[in-house]
């Protein structure tokens, strides 16, 4: 099976720290969740019980979206009624599709 992890390692350093960098801006862009769940019309409350966490959890979701993990995303995505995909793009194999239909 082929991991992110695996495919990472036969990165050069260069390469690695590039996607590195991406990550960390799409992790930044997980300040969506706000503005989705605002335009929703949504309080911090309502995403809440969806979740069924602590009001603190989705605060920290919002706030700090550097520690998110893929399968939290995915639970808070799928609370909001949306759906996801994440295409990783190696140099040297066929792309890799995650989507939300496999969690």
């Amino acid at each position: 099976m082929i991991t992110f992890d695996s495919e990472m390692q036969k990165l050069s350093p260069e390469r690695r720290v590039k996607i590195e960098a991406k990550t960390q801006e799409l992790l930044n862009q997980v300040n969506m969740i706000r503005q989705i769940r605002e335009e929703l019309g949504w309080s911090q409350s309502d995403l809440t019980e969806r979740l069924e966490v602590k009001q603190s959890t989705v605060s920290k979701l919002e706030n700090a979206p550097d520690h998110i993990t893929l399968g939290k995303l995915a639970n808070v995505v799928k609370a909001l009624g949306g759906e996801w995909k994440i295409v990783l793009k190696f140099p040297t194999t066929d792309e890799i599709e995650l989507s939300s239909s496999e969690y």
